[in-house]
């Protein structure tokens, strides 16, 4: 049984709204969990199913959706159909997840709509790349370390990012107004959404040559992979 005191020292920490400036969502929870007597943080153990989707080889599995609230669309990166074009064009397989809602229109995309979540889990796991908005399954493809690249476009990649997966990389816009989720008086005012076309294909295209080591057609690296992040040259 925990103690009240225990108890109530986590009440307060999840009460202080600084602290859920200085650390991201994952570390601020296991600070309250320390505060309850924690010690030891274990990766999760995911239930996968073993049904095999026998994806081709070299291949990228795209999430481009998100929660389905309204105002949640400006987390929802918008070129996903021209980025397809060029990555077929490079050579890639291309596949896409989520809601039925949420698939890519594409001709030569195959599509694994609403599957249980032990399936789309063991998608994830199976696929070379795993690329997706700020999104639920972008977390799950970071809880089985896989391959990934997370487009945050509105909300904070220091707040509810990736980075406990050692094999992710994070593209956001380069704007004086990012993050605005969170800051109500930079959201609510905003009407023209400039984050959805402030992150270039071109710039998510050469990070995926990147991190899948295979040279574009015709074009010139812009961006380079350091522990898990990007820096653009």
């Amino acid at each position: 049984f925990l103690s009240d005191h225990r108890v109530d020292n986590a009440k307060r920490y999840l009460k202080l709204k600084k602290n859920w400036k200085k650390k991201s969502e994952y570390e601020h929870y296991c600070c309250a969990a320390k505060k309850l007597g924690a010690k030891e943080f274990k990766p999760p153990q995911l239930n996968l199913s073993d049904r095999n989707f026998d994806l081709e080889p070299f291949n990228i599995l795209i999430h481009a959706g998100c929660t389905q609230r309204k105002y949640w669309e400006r987390r929802k990166w918008t070129h996903y159909k021209e980025l397809v074009d060029l990555l077929i064009t490079d050579g890639f397989h291309v596949y896409c997840c989520g809601k039925n809602d949420e698939k890519i229109d594409h001709h030569r995309i195959t599509a694994y709509t609403n599957l249980p979540i032990q399936e789309t889990a063991s998608l994830i796991n199976q696929c070379d790349l795993f690329l997706s908005n700020d999104s639920g399954l972008m977390h799950l493809a970071a809880a089985l370390r896989k391959k990934q690249i997370a487009i945050f476009t509105a909300t904070s990649d220091k707040k509810s990012g990736p980075y406990y997966n050692p094999h992710a990389n994070v593209i956001k816009p380069k704007l004086r107004c990012y993050p605005c989720y969170g800051n109500d008086e930079v959201w609510n005012l905003c009407d023209d959404w400039k984050c959805l076309d402030a992150i270039t294909v071109a710039e998510v295209r050469d990070m995926i040559s990147k991190m899948m080591n295979k040279r574009l057609n015709g074009a010139q690296s812009s961006v380079s992979l350091k522990n898990g992040g990007i820096e653009h040259g």
